[in-house]
């Protein structure tokens, strides 16, 4: 109940090699301010999940001309919770780590 997100009940792989398309919907958040997300490389997959209510969507990730939370954030207590749904090493993430903003994004996120 702690995530900013609900996992499916299902196999919530989503990959390919041609890869994602991302968008940053909450630019002014901390974690992603001053990131120019439309020059992030295409994500190989990532886990589909759905958005819990009161949690913010703040960079998304398109398949079949549908937007899917990508990191997700929401506050829980005194604290934050922050959620990736792909990989941050190679196989998914192997082109997001060539990124160069790849550093300041988890910077920024463990900042947080």
């Amino acid at each position: 109940d702690v995530l900013p997100v609900e996992c499916l009940q299902h196999d919530d792989l989503i990959e390919s090699t041609a890869g994602y398309k991302v968008r940053c919907v909450l630019p002014d958040h901390p974690a992603v301010k001053s990131m120019d997300w439309s020059a992030m490389p295409p994500l190989l997959g990532f886990n589909e999940v759905r958005i819990r209510s009161g949690s913010d969507s703040i960079v998304e990730i398109q398949h079949s001309g549908k937007w899917y939370p990508l990191f997700a954030g929401r506050t829980y207590g005194k604290g934050l919770v922050t959620c990736w749904m792909s990989g941050a090493s190679p196989h998914w993430g192997i082109n997001f780590m060539k990124w160069s903003s790849y550093g300041s994004f988890w910077s920024q996120v463990f900042q947080l």
